[in-house]
């Protein structure tokens, strides 16, 4: 079947939600936004959570296909110099105005489908950026009444150029962790104490220890914050130091066993006389690596050959998403990585930045791509 895209309404959805972004569980004017648009397309839809919308076009078909577009922004404050720029504080940093945009674009051509051989879940979610917001939907039960056979979403990614979209078979993202440590020891002025003592120091060779744990196969752990003293007073050194990083992994397994090796590591210098150390850690469980179904990848690859440059992604991205939880059921899931740079922008426009933008040509391509996902699916 034909479709006709609609982009001057795409454009102008995305528009709209750009110019006023909210934060997770706060996206009250954008599900306003959603509800209207689905009730002016004639979709059944559902208020989850507060702010999410889940929208159904039952077609009484025997299988059913999830679509899922995240809607908050962060807290960053825009620099983009668009004439659509935020209106107050926040920004869609992250690209979720784009994704509401194309699922609307997309959902409006399902309705009158006679031919649609699925059933289709329109899935608007809150608080992806931080909030458990996958995970909090997936509980309301969203997955059952129909049962979910299959989930597509997309994630525009600026590494791309637009026209293209990246693919890949397997594990995508990965599953995020955080540690914070804490050496004390007696402290004193530099004159005085001995270099054995300086809980900087100690904590520089824990950082050294923990860099080591990095596993190119398994995980990267990354040192990001060392606090100690007073500025102004160098030569008193301070009875605590504290550290804290980042650790991303590619199963649950692998951040755990990495973690209790930090904790292992600050056990062993706590040993030392006159030396406590303290180490605690959270992994975040609502956002698993998203795995990309090997028979989904397949199919979104065809489907996307015929109108896009396919880019075969090798490694995964040590990005953590929420998509991940709509496996519930083991319903297969597949993420694509539509490309939103224009040529001069690729390199050069990172997602949560305060610069980030997302060339409007591609709209029309998420459009399409999830389109294609639901008419071909069987």
């Amino acid at each position: 079947m034909c479709y006709i895209i609609r982009m001057d309404y795409v454009k102008n959805i995305y528009r709209t939600i750009h110019e006023n972004p909210e934060l997770g569980f706060s996206e009250h004017q954008t599900a306003a936004l959603i509800q209207d648009e689905l009730r002016k397309n004639h979709i059944d839809f559902n208020v989850v959570e507060g702010t999410g919308v889940v929208g159904l076009i039952d077609k009484g078909a025997k299988k059913t296909v999830l679509l899922r577009a995240d809607m908050d922004a962060l807290p960053i404050q825009e620099k983009t110099n668009l004439s659509y720029s935020s209106k107050n504080e926040n920004m869609h940093a992250c690209g979720h105005d784009a994704h509401v945009a194309m699922l609307l674009g997309a959902s409006a051509n399902f309705v009158n489908n006679k031919d649609l051989e699925s059933n289709v879940k329109l899935v608007f979610q809150p608080g992806e950026e931080g909030h458990s917001g996958g995970a909090r939907i997936v509980r309301t039960g969203v997955m059952e009444n129909p049962t979910v056979n299959a989930a597509h979403a997309i994630h525009v990614w600026p590494e791309f150029e637009t026209g293209t979209v990246g693919l890949k078979s397997g594990v995508l993202g990965v599953v995020v962790g955080h540690f914070n440590g804490k050496v004390k020891t007696s402290g004193g002025h530099v004159a005085e104490t001995e270099p054995a003592m300086n809980p900087v120091h100690i904590v520089i060779d824990i950082a050294s220890r923990i860099k080591s744990l990095n596993d190119p196969k398994k995980n990267r752990v990354q040192v990001s914050q060392i606090q100690s003293g007073n500025p102004k007073q160098c030569n008193i050194l301070d009875q605590i130091c504290t550290v804290s990083g980042d650790v991303r992994a590619f199963s649950v397994e692998d951040l755990e066993n990495t973690m209790e090796q930090i904790l292992g590591i600050f056990a062993d210098y706590g040993k030392g006389k006159s030396i406590e150390t303290f180490c605690e850690y959270k992994i975040y469980r609502d956002y698993p690596p998203v795995i990309n179904d090997p028979k989904l990848h397949n199919f979104v690859r065809s489907l996307a050959v015929k109108s896009l440059k396919v880019h075969d992604i090798k490694k995964p991205y040590l990005i953590g998403e929420d998509f991940s939880n709509y496996t519930k059921n083991n319903s297969p899931l597949y993420m694509s990585l539509l490309g939103c740079s224009s040529r001069s922008k690729v390199g050069n426009n990172a997602l949560h930045t305060p610069t980030f933008t997302v060339d409007e040509n591609a709209l029309e391509h998420g459009v399409r791509l999830h389109q294609d996902f639901v008419v071909n699916y069987r």
